[in-house]
């Protein structure tokens, strides 16, 4: 059977997880074995899992992470930051997001801010949605200035 024409249909439609997995089970005895039903059940297996690793790729390439290896597992409970378990075990389900919340992360200078903060983004990024961190310098000027009863309609106009 010529396997070449196949492979390059598969690429040709974006199914490379596929002609991979398909390559790989030409060059090995152990799936010769195999029931039709069996090896299509790996195919597809492995295509889904090769766009799920693109997908997430693609999410934390346009998170632009500060640490992009922060993830909410290697978070330490035991230092002294007051991270309550619960509370993250909550954050860490997405639900926030789901319901259109954000988190407002603060502390003092090294308490880890940034690395939750990142944490939090790679876990969304984890559930298939989109993930951003922001500093306190680049969300200031995005939130608007409170006037004074005091000042004049003018002022008021500019400080927006």
């Amino acid at each position: 059977m010529l396997i070449q024409p196949t492979l390059d249909t598969l690429n040709r439609l974006k199914l490379h997880g596929m002609a991979l997995a398909l390559s790989e089970q030409m060059t090995t005895n152990a799936a010769q074995s195999l029931a039709f039903e069996e090896r299509l059940a790996l195919l597809l297996e492995r295509e889904e899992i090769t766009r799920d690793n693109r997908r997430m790729t693609r999410l934390l390439q346009l998170a632009t992470l500060k640490y992009r290896d922060a993830v909410i597992e290697d978070l330490d409970y035991r230092s002294r930051t007051g991270l309550d378990r619960a509370q993250l075990a909550s954050l860490a389900s997405c639900d926030w997001i789901r319901s259109n919340q954000s988190v407002l992360i603060h502390g003092t200078t090294g308490s880890g801010k940034t690395y939750l903060a990142c944490a939090l983004a790679h876990q969304a990024c984890r559930q298939g949605m989109s993930g951003h961190r922001a500093s306190s310098r680049s969300s200031t000027f995005a939130m608007p200035m409170a006037a004074s009863p005091r000042d004049s309609p003018r002022s008021r106009r500019s400080m927006c």
